[in-house]
């Protein structure tokens, strides 16, 4: 799924109530509920306030919950005016580098095709020795398999579980 249906889907907003609220009234104070791009406007939640210039802090950092438009700080107020109203389909699009991902999409799919079944199979009775026994540090197992810190973290933790 695209961004925007799976937000549309999942009622995906953010776990803080206070920007949802805020949310809503920087949009009205925009004069907007939708992408400004694509005209999208299906659902608030896929909607992301983009600065096209120098950002002087975060819109979801604001800890203040506003009743309505008319209690907006002029400095809020200011950098709502720096900010694009963009779908999530068209804020992720103009952060990543969707030209590069089209130009080689062929490749990248080729190369991405049965990846698991190429990656070597992590011994997870060798992961144990190796910590527990043999007093290994994590960044050596992960040199040795080649893989992620993070992989070898979350084998370890689980094994300290039971």
């Amino acid at each position: 799924l695209c961004y925007n249906c799976h937000s549309e889907i999942h009622k995906i907003e953010t776990i803080d109530t206070r920007f949802n609220d805020n949310k809503k009234i920087f949009l009205e104070f925009k004069k907007l509920n939708s992408c400004e791009k694509c005209g999208y406007d299906k659902y608030n939640g896929s909607l992301h306030f983009h600065h096209k210039e120098n950002k002087l802090f975060p819109l979801n950092r604001i800890f203040v919950r506003f009743e309505n438009v008319h209690d907006l700080t002029e400095k809020i107020e200011i950098e709502l005016n720096k900010c694009l109203v963009l779908c999530a389909n068209c804020h992720y699009e103009y952060h990543h580098k969707t030209e590069f991902f089209v130009l080689n999409e062929i490749e990248i799919y080729e190369k991405s095709k049965n990846i698991k079944e190429k990656m070597l199979k992590i011994d997870r009775n060798l992961i144990k020795k190796m910590y527990f026994e043999d007093g290994k540090r994590q960044i050596d197992i992960v040199n040795f398999f080649g893989c992620k810190k993070s992989t070898i973290s979350e084998i370890i933790k689980k094994m300290k579980e039971y």
